[in-house]
């Protein structure tokens, strides 16, 4: 039988050193690499190493196999490393080949999350970076609530402020994907009165006159039928205002969240709160969206009626 293992020849007779030397067994034909195996339940065998070749079984013994054979063998030229999909205690996952993704803290691979951001916000701490104008009777004043605009109990009352972002240069607020928010509150629902608080520069006077929702603006206005106080979401792209119906009835005193989210180019999403309730469900304008450019986030009132009326705005917040 070929490739058995076997005494070596000796002669006629063993010394004590020939039974015991290390080398007193070889396999017929034996060469450096070669590999020991049973080929039977009473013979031990020599596989001869073959370069380039992966170790198998064929009929239940060891065997040399070229890539590529047999169930489940890698292509010659295609062999990569098993991939780690599941995290495994103690082992961190095979990463991917790739520069774009990263391991996260639950031991999985992906690309890194959100994107860079620039934020404004404000809870009016001085007048000095905002700009001011009023009408009539109306009063602009920072308090330990926030910015205050009021009528000071005067007919035809209006009270603005301008937060202006950029030094110098015209800005493109409108542009991207910015979300605006404001947190106010009103302490008298006279349906003459009115209110904007949102990106734009919106012109507002005392009286009828009120505010002109034709200028380019997205946010939040009060507004009334005649009978009711009610908020209501507003866009226009300088000639043409197109609002929601009524987003909520205000109550006096009441403290309302509302935040304004652009869709690019396509539509604005628009979430109102009240009293730190639930955030409602997005009320959504697709038409007569501004494209022009714009540095000014506004809060304002005006109000054609001689009762006490202050709006108090607590926060700002413009970011993209």
């Amino acid at each position: 039988m070929a490739n058995e293992l076997r005494h070596k020849t000796i002669g006629t007779a063993l010394t004590q050193a020939e039974y015991e030397a290390i080398d007193g067994h070889e396999l017929e034909s034996q060469a450096t690499g070669d590999i020991i195996y049973a080929s039977s339940a009473t013979q031990l065998s020599r596989l001869a190493i073959v370069a380039g070749r992966l170790l198998g079984v064929v009929g239940g013994i060891p065997s040399w196999l070229a890539f590529g054979t047999g169930a489940g063998a890698p292509a010659e030229g295609n062999h990569t490393t098993p991939v780690m999909t599941a995290t495994v205690a103690g082992h961190v996952p095979t990463p991917p080949n790739n520069t774009t993704t990263f391991l996260r803290g639950d031991g999985t691979f992906a690309a890194p999350g959100g994107s860079a951001n620039i934020t404004f916000a404000t809870i009016f701490e001085t007048s000095g970076r905002f700009t001011l104008t009023v009408s009539g009777a109306g009063t602009n004043t920072f308090g330990t609530t926030g910015f205050v605009l009021g009528n000071g109990s005067g007919v035809d009352a209006a009270a603005k402020c301008r937060a202006i972002l950029g030094a110098g240069t015209v800005q493109a607020l409108f542009a991207g994907s910015p979300v605006f928010s404001c947190m106010f509150s009103i302490n008298n629902t006279d349906e003459r009165n009115r209110a904007f608080f949102g990106i734009g520069n919106v012109t507002v006077v005392g009286g009828a006159g009120g505010h002109t929702f034709t200028n380019a603006h997205i946010g939040f206005k009060l507004f009334s039928d005649g009978v009711t106080l009610s908020l209501h979401g507003t866009q226009a792209d300088g000639t043409t205002e197109n609002a929601t119906a009524a987003l909520r009835t205000i109550v006096a005193n009441d403290t309302y969240d509302v935040i304004c989210v652009v869709n690019s180019t396509t539509s604005v999403d628009y979430y109102t709160r009240s009293n730190g309730g639930a955030l409602s469900s997005a009320s959504n304008l697709t038409t007569n969206l501004p494209t022009a450019a714009e540095s000014s986030l506004q809060v304002s009132m005006s109000c054609v009626t001689n009762a006490a009326i202050t709006t108090t705005v607590s926060s700002i917040s413009y970011e993209r």
